[in-house]
Parts: C-alpha cells; structure tokens; sequence
C-alpha cells in the first residue's frame, strides 16, 4: 500500500518552515484508504477497551510489553495506547506508517533513517503513542519536551478531526512569536503535523460534538532514551520474578483446588 501522496512535504520544506514557525501543518499528505483503515481500527478499540496501568511519562523499560493506559489528573487527561516496537503489533497498518514517517523525520533532522529502530548502547528509540483525549475532560496541560543532547522534532498523524469528529479543543503549539496556534483547527484527515518539542504544547479540553463519543485520536513515534536492564537494581529484578513466580503457583493451586486440568505450559522453570 502507498501511504503519502503527491502532496507530501520534503525534508527540506519541513527543515525550513519548522526553522521559521516552530510547527507547520502538510494537508493531505497521508492517503484517504490509509486514514479510514486507522479510523476503523482505533475508534472500536478505544471504545471497546479497558486500560490497566496509569499513563507513563519517561522511564520506560526496554523490553516492556505493550500497554494501554488511562489517567485523569490536573496535568492530563487521556487514553494513551503503547507499543514497543520489539514486541508484536496489534495494528500493522499504524505501525508501518508511524515508522514510515519517523525514518522521514531522521531524513529532516539529518539522521541515520534507522536511527531509533535498532538496538544501541545509549538505548535511544522510538515507541508508538496512539491517544485518546475523551470528550469533556480530555486535555494536556502545556510544556516542553526535550531529553540529552538529541533534539526532538514532533510529528502527529491525527486520526479524528476537529469539526468532524469533536466540536473544539485539541493541539496548540506556542509558536516562535509567542502565539497560541489552535493546530487542530488547521487540520483536514490526511493532514501530516510536525512541531518542535521543545515548544510548548498542549492539548485543550476537547469539546464533544453531538452524537460522538470520541474525542480527539491521534499517533506518532516517540523518540527516548529506554531504561536498559543493567539500571535495574537486581533486588528489584529478583523481586519481580519472585511475584511472577508466587501468582503462576497460586492460579496453579487454584486450578487443582477446583478440579480443574492445567492449560498452561511450565515456563521459566516455574512448574
């Protein structure tokens, strides 16, 4: 499947007007097939699922399993679905387009175009943010981004649109000026955002349209720097597996006490 268009920027046009402006929004640079498939796929899914973990900022693990999320807090509210690109895809249209466009951003930013998707010593990579700021309480409160000496160039491929989707609220980004710019308010579906991280940003409170239930849905690769295992104390290590251990031995006690025959394989020696 081809995923741009004709329309879709260069890395010079993006270098400059990022230079000038800070952000700068591409219309119609994704294809419509490929915007109605990423429709399809996460508007049921956050409709339909139920997080269980807390929104995470920073300090992540490598090696962590995929999680979605929710959090409700003065600084944010959102659903926020990560993916790790060790791990399998749940969705492989939004992983191949969200990578797509990252090796694009290491051509702006004059990067390696597989920086970030291999392993390295210093852990720097990309993971897959999909979020969802629900309507009537969605929002993030403005700040900055920024980790180490590498810098980060944003971009956001918005799923729902404001107007269509959700009556108001969304991405503002404060530019070079000092002006608040209603992002959202520029986008059309297909529609391609690129911004400096280290800008304020932020979304504000999403404003329901009639008849919708969703707010405002959107992706794009996270560049960061991973907790490697060695950063681990190995008390912490020793005491995660001695959980793991105590709940497989305690559903396996379970499943004997209720008669019932054991479905599961012996791993990690654990049975």
């Amino acid at each position: 499947m081809e995923y741009f268009t004709q329309q879709f920027p260069s890395p010079e046009q993006v270098a400059a007007d990022i230079a000038e402006h800070g952000y700068a929004v591409y219309p119609n640079a994704v294809q419509p097939e490929v915007m109605e498939e990423l429709r399809q796929f996460w508007f049921p899914y956050f409709q339909n699922d139920f997080p269980k973990k807390h929104v995470v900022r920073g300090d992540l693990l490598m090696g962590s399993e995929n999680f979605n999320s929710y959090t409700d807090s003065s600084f944010w509210c959102l659903y926020r679905d990560f993916e790790f690109l060790w791990n399998s895809t749940k969705h492989a249209l939004t992983r191949d387009v969200t990578v797509a466009i990252h090796q694009f951003r290491n051509q702006i930013q004059n990067f390696d175009p597989d920086y970030g998707l291999k392993f390295s010593p210093d852990c720097y990579g990309v993971y897959i943010s999909t979020s969802h700021y629900p309507p009537a309480r969605g929002h993030l409160q403005t700040h900055t981004d920024g980790h180490k000496d590498v810098p980060i160039l944003h971009y956001m491929l918005p799923i729902s649109i404001q107007g269509q989707d959700y009556q108001s609220g969304g991405m503002i980004v404060i530019d070079k000026s000092g002006k608040a710019i209603d992002v959202d308010a520029q986008v059309e579906l297909g529609s391609l955002v690129f911004f400096d991280g280290r800008m304020q940003h932020g979304v504000t409170p999403i404003t329901p349209l009639a008849g919708k239930t969703l707010g405002r849905v959107a992706t794009f690769a996270i560049p960061t720097f991973f907790v490697p295992q060695r950063d681990i104390p190995d008390v912490i290590r020793r005491s995660k597996y001695a959980i793991e251990r105590g709940l497989s031995i305690t559903k396996r006690g379970l499943s004997l006490l209720q008669g019932k025959p054991r479905q599961d394989s012996p791993k990690d020696g654990y049975y």
